[in-house]
């Protein structure tokens, strides 16, 4: 067809062009986009996303791509004939190459871009030039439809189509009110001060509690995985075989659904819906201020990942990384709403402390890296990265601890404190070890990702009790259930009341999981030896063995105690090495001199092979931090990072940072200068 035909061609339907375009965007971006989301109907929850909102956001989806290409048409075509002709053939290269790409994805950029393109441009001209091939085009728009409604049926769409009948509420409750607050993240291991007992110089709120309440130290989750492990809290059951969705509709019944008749209600979810909102008044608010923009801006995000543009190979939605940095500010919402007067029943789920870690315990929340340097993909690359890493866990657990101590106060003050069930838990633990993985299971971990905390402070009993006997998060509700007197008729429980007699578990079957290293043996389970995890449990050492308190997060190895918070001038100071430190660039407007915010993390590397050493990194004259170093990111270099504390970084004025490698002499510790820059 020559170049004159074309152009006397009678305009083609603007429906239909504009049909065709639709079309191939949705094989393109729409449904790659819908087979993401639509597993994860955590993002939705987490987001708070309306039935409105989700609509909306499903007709951008579909139409935001089509329109400007078929307005890019309209205004090419304004120009004049061979330039709509030329317009035809990108706006349909577009779709069709993002397609391509994603087919490529798995080849070097350098080839699958130029393919892409090439693929893109083909189809462009093929369906310009061939009325067969326009036709075929054109069918694609009946393909959307379809995509919509698997979207509308699959777990994600379960978020909007709301609950499908309501279990019987269990009968004779007691008006006892209820408190429940799970963490998220928190092993066991972290609170110990490496004698089974609870740190209460570095976790006084936790002390404070085990105090007042029962504390089960042997307590352990049925679940690696928060989808798992919160439905297993809430439902005293296993987790079922097929996966579900953490979602109230997929339980027969839930510890809402029980006292539903009997107490009123307010539920803190964030990616688990197990409270119906017929039944629970939600109390979380949102995470994002415009939580729809914040959908969209994530959608961006997710399909760049799809055709490999982010060069991250594994899909990630909130889901895959569940960190709310407003975390804290609704932990604070929850416990100043908080009026546990009898019938009632406040339950939390906060995501926290969870990773990744930015905040101090005093509640400073500082600028560093999202993801823990030297976790890379799921694995502590050595010792100095499992260390470092725990040492920003623990620092976010204590403020974790903060908001306990403000917990009970609230109680306290209300005069409910004596009269609340009030149990304290976590949903799984992390675990923190060279060459490690740090949430799937190994057969050296679980006693860090399975051991977690519980406490039960039960009304009109006295505490500072430890229960050794073998409970699990599943003996929750049964327990709730025991000490209200309900009858809960047909409900069943896979766990049991801690009221009743101990029992013994020699395995614990916890759910499978893809980034654990155990397979499951049982169905969907792994098999975990308890009395290996329990020795495991007592023979984890605090972070700092030689130092204890929170100064012992910064004063490592074995002059670390003897130097911190020592001004440089007491100590030897040996001659320059010539060596050069590199400060990371991101500090290059902010630390150099310092006037405004300070910051609490610094990074860098020293240009020379890593060693086995550590550091001394000085503010304002004095140790701030003693920390090891490392190898880091593949770099044939010694690298350093770690947190300074507040207390040594605020003071008026310039802040002037110094960094030393720590050596000996005939008189102890020395310290020697390093050249530092910034680069």
């Amino acid at each position: 067809m020559t170049e004159a035909a074309t152009a006397a061609q009678p305009r083609r339907p603007n429906r239909q062009r504009f049909a065709l375009l639709t079309g191939l965007c949705g094989l393109a971006v729409v449904q790659p986009l819908l087979e993401v989301f639509g597993a994860s109907p955590e993002t939705f929850i987490l987001l708070d996303i309306s039935t409105f909102a989700a609509v909306t956001w499903l007709v951008w989806l579909c139409l935001a791509v089509p329109v400007v290409l078929f307005l890019i048409e309209r205004l090419a075509a304004i120009v004049g004939s061979r330039a709509a002709q030329v317009a035809r053939v990108v706006t349909v290269a577009v779709p069709v190459g993002l397609f391509a790409a994603r087919l490529f994805s798995a080849a070097p950029r350098g080839i699958a871009v130029p393919l892409a393109v090439l693929v893109g441009l083909a189809a462009g001209y093929a369906i310009e030039r061939s009325n067969f091939a326009r036709s075929w085009a054109s069918m694609t728009v009946v393909a959307l439809p379809v995509f919509l409604m698997l979207f509308a049926l699959s777990p994600a769409g379960e978020v909007f189509r709301g609950a499908t009948h309501l279990p019987p509420a269990a009968a004779g409750v007691a008006d006892t009110p209820v408190v429940m607050v799970v963490f998220d993240e928190l092993p066991t291991a972290t609170l110990m001060n490496g004698s089974a007992t609870i740190d209460a110089e570095l976790f006084p709120g936790f002390a404070r509690l085990a105090a007042l309440s029962t504390w089960y130290p042997d307590a352990t989750t049925v679940a690696p995985r928060t989808p798992d492990a919160i439905p297993a809290i809430v439902t005293g059951n296993l987790p079922p075989a097929d996966g579900r969705a953490a979602l109230a509709r997929n339980y027969d019944h839930t510890v809402f659904s029980l006292l539903a008749d009997s107490h009123r209600q307010v539920a803190y979810e964030q990616i688990t819906g197990m409270c119906p909102r017929n039944i629970c008044s939600d109390g979380g608010g949102t995470v994002q201020a415009n939580t729809s923009a914040a959908l969209r801006s994530l959608t961006l995000d997710t399909y760049a990942e799809v055709v490999g543009w982010s060069g991250n190979t594994q899909l990630r939605t909130y889901f895959d990384a569940p960190f709310d940095e407003t975390a804290p500010r609704r932990i604070d919402t929850f416990i100043d709403e908080l009026n546990a007067e009898p019938a009632t029943v406040h339950y939390l789920h906060t995501l926290f402390p969870h990773g990744p870690y930015l905040y101090t315990g005093e509640g400073r929340r500082y600028d560093a890296p999202n993801f823990t340097r030297g976790l890379f993909g799921v694995r502590w690359l050595d010792e100095t990265s499992a260390t470092l890493g725990r040492q920003r866990h623990i620092e976010q657990t204590r403020l974790a601890d903060a908001k306990v101590t403000a917990l009970l106060d609230r109680l306290e003050a209300q005069g409910q404190l004596n009269d609340a069930l009030i149990i304290v838990t976590a949903d799984h633990g992390i675990a923190f070890g060279s060459g490690e993985i740090d949430r799937g299971l190994s057969t050296t971990n679980a006693a860090q990702v399975l051991w977690v905390p519980l406490f039960v402070k039960y009304p009109g009993r006295d505490g500072g009790v430890v229960d050794t006997r073998a409970a699990r998060t599943i003996d929750i509700v049964p327990t709730i259930v025991d000490v209200l007197g309900a009858d809960t008729g047909d409900a069943r429980f896979d766990g049991t009341s801690l009221l009743g007699e101990p029992t013994t578990l020699d395995t614990l079957l916890v759910t499978g999981w893809g980034r654990s290293e155990l397979e499951p043996s049982q169905g969907r389970f792994v098999a975990v030896s308890a009395a290996t995890g329990r020795a495991d449990l007592a023979n984890l050492q605090p972070v700092n063995p030689r130092m204890g308190g929170v100064d012992g997060l910064y004063a490592f190895g074995e002059f670390g105690p003897e130097l911190f918070a020592r001004p440089v001038r007491e100590l030897e100071v040996l001659a320059p090495s010539g060596e050069v430190a590199v400060l990371e660039t991101r500090y290059a407007d902010r630390t150099w001199p310092d006037r405004g915010d300070r910051p609490l993390y610094l990074s860098g590397h020293i240009k020379r092979p890593p060693s086995d050493e550590h550091l001394a990194v000085a503010v304002n004259g004095v140790v701030a931090a003693v920390v090891p170093t490392s190898i880091f990111s593949g770099h044939e270099e010694t690298s350093w990072w770690t947190l300074v504390p507040a207390k040594l970084m605020d003071r008026e004025g310039d802040n002037t940072l110094a960094l030393y490698v720590v050596t000996t002499s005939d008189d102890g510790p020395a310290l020697v200068p390093l050249e530092l820059r910034v680069e």
